[in-house]
């Protein structure tokens, strides 16, 4: 009982108790809901490989980057937005040839997949957003510095920010679905839980994720001959490798070196771990600014734009209910969605008989 009292509290919050008006996972424009799902399938594949991409250049570390929750959260939707809209597909087909489906044996799956489909898309919005216009150079150099000065790592990199913005797009030009405005209440929630774990993993490992882009607590710098005594050993004095270290360190990173440089100019011999950097207030708050600005506009326009879509194909129910003429020629889920029960339900096949 409490199950169902808590589900109907998340439908009321997400839905508003309109979900015939939002279960539009069966349905396509511009091409058949065949080649779309045949889309999505390939999309699917091409998604997992990705994430697997951005778990192998960043391993454990991972879960401390908003691409990495994006490109999750892209995965689920179209995993999702796959299985269910099949379900729907066929539940669309049984009504329309007349069987009645109780609401008890309807699919709810759609719901999940149209969940993470309207958290997926403000949060990609976000990560490119922030990603290639404000902190690409520090995530690129961190990563280097944890695990390799590697070209391809940055490639890698930059296609599990951009690859699930290009299958949205696609994705979005062909579907029906309807995004909730009231969601943005879950992304906020999201992003609040996110922005702790970034804080809780950015203490663990004495290192702001972004640099000085989203810096909360004072830090050490980086211990630059360590590391270049790495890159040294793997990848046996490589020019691109070397290359790749002196930008990060003169560049990426030249504040914190500079600092660095001055204390010990000051006090000789002092210990990398005793040299403080503090947080760059001003940058972090541009930071958490693009993230929260971005997801707004983000999640109200996809949403305006879903929801408009959707009224301009929908029938007004005064013309779709003039006759049961009418109701036999468009049996389509313009008309079947005013069947709401059972009882309904059983009243339009009785008119239609007698028409018939």
């Amino acid at each position: 009982m409490r199950s169902k009292k808590q589900k109907s509290k998340l439908d009321i919050l997400l839905w508003d108790n309109k979900e015939e008006y939002y279960n539009n996972l069966g349905y396509s424009v511009y091409i058949s809901f065949a080649k779309l799902q045949i889309a999505r399938l390939i999309m699917i594949v091409n998604l997992l490989f990705t994430w697997g991409g951005c778990v192998y250049i960043n391993m454990r570390k991972s879960f401390l980057y908003l691409n990495f929750w994006a490109l999750s959260f892209t995965c689920l939707a179209f995993i999702f937005l796959f299985l269910s809209s099949g379900r729907q597909k066929v539940e669309r087909i049984l009504t329309e040839e007349g069987k009645i489906i109780p609401k008890k044996e309807r699919s709810e799956l759609w719901k999940i997949g149209l969940f993470f489909y309207t958290m997926a898309w403000p949060l990609v919005f976000a990560s490119n957003l922030l990603f290639f216009t404000w902190v690409q150079e520090e995530q690129v150099c961190q990563t280097y510095i944890d695990f390799g000065f590697d070209m391809w790592r940055s490639m890698v990199l930059a296609s599990t920010v951009s690859v699930p913005l290009i299958f949205l797009l696609i994705d979005f030009c062909f579907n029906k679905l309807v995004m909730s405005y009231r969601q943005i209440i879950v992304n906020y929630i999201f992003i609040c839980v996110y922005m702790l774990i970034a804080t809780i993993g950015s203490f663990i490992q004495d290192k702001p994720i972004y640099g000085d882009k989203m810096s909360f607590f004072n830090h050490s710098p980086y211990d630059w001959d360590k590391i270049q005594n790495n890159v040294t050993q793997q990848h046996q004095d490589s020019k691109q490798a070397m290359a790749l270290f002196s930008r990060c360190k003169n560049e990426t990173f030249k504040m914190w070196t500079d600092h660095e440089v001055s204390v010990n100019q000051t006090n000789p011999g002092i210990s990398i771990n005793s040299i403080v950097i503090q947080p760059d207030k001003a940058k972090t708050s541009i930071s958490v600014g693009i993230i929260f600005l971005s997801i707004t506009v983000a999640h109200f326009l996809i949403a305006y734009i879903s929801n408009w879509k959707a009224d301009k194909a929908q029938i007004e129910p005064a013309v779709r209910a003039i006759s049961v003429e009418e109701l036999n020629s468009k049996s389509n889920r313009d008309t079947l969605s005013l069947i709401m029960d059972e009882p309904t339900a059983r009243k339009f096949l009785k008119d239609k008989q007698a028409y018939q």
